[in-house]
């Protein structure tokens, strides 16, 4: 099947630099004509998900990743529908490129909401699940990164993939 969107984010590749790779899988799980995000502290927001572990399919990081940073368990992956490249110099190693391939999936919920179990770093960011319209997602983010041009961050490529996902009609 086809992906509904394929989008490179950064800059092109440069063969004659070595390329630090990142799998990382990400969910798009919407009822009631809203979609499930993580609010950050810093007013910006994001798709569920993270990095895929050594040894774990994509499903089953998905999985793992929807109940660690929502706290609902035991969702389901129906489909993937798109892919984000991203593509920069590494911010350890100038010799380097870093690339973060997302990988996005619809998902269903299958259980009530538990406690989240967040890493440190999303602990700082006060990662909050809120449940609102598309419309609403793509407006606070572009309001955040227009107060902080500096560390758009993630804002800018869930906004290009939500944006993408309301022109294919794929929500």
């Amino acid at each position: 099947m086809e992906r509904e969107f394929d989008i490179l984010m950064g800059i092109e590749e440069d063969e004659s630099m070595p390329v630090m790779k990142r799998i990382a899988v990400r969910a798009v799980i919407v009822e009631n004509e809203k979609i499930l995000m993580l609010k950050s502290n810093r007013g910006d927001y994001k798709l569920p998900g993270g990095g895929v572990e050594k040894n774990e399919d994509f499903s089953s990081a998905l999985v793992r990743e929807i109940k660690e940073e929502t706290g609902y368990a035991n969702a389901s992956v129906k489909r993937e529908i798109g892919r984000v490249i991203e593509r920069r110099v590494d911010s350890y190693d100038d010799s380097k490129l870093f690339e973060m391939h997302s990988y996005y999936y619809v998902c269903n919920l299958k259980e009530e909401k538990s406690e989240q179990d967040l890493d440190p770093y999303e602990k700082a960011l006060g990662f909050e699940p809120v449940w609102l319209s598309v419309e609403e997602a793509i407006r606070l983010n572009s309001m955040y990164m227009k107060g902080h041009p500096e560390s758009v961050g993630w804002a800018k490529r869930e906004n290009l993939v939500l944006k993408s996902l309301l022109e294919s009609d794929g929500l």
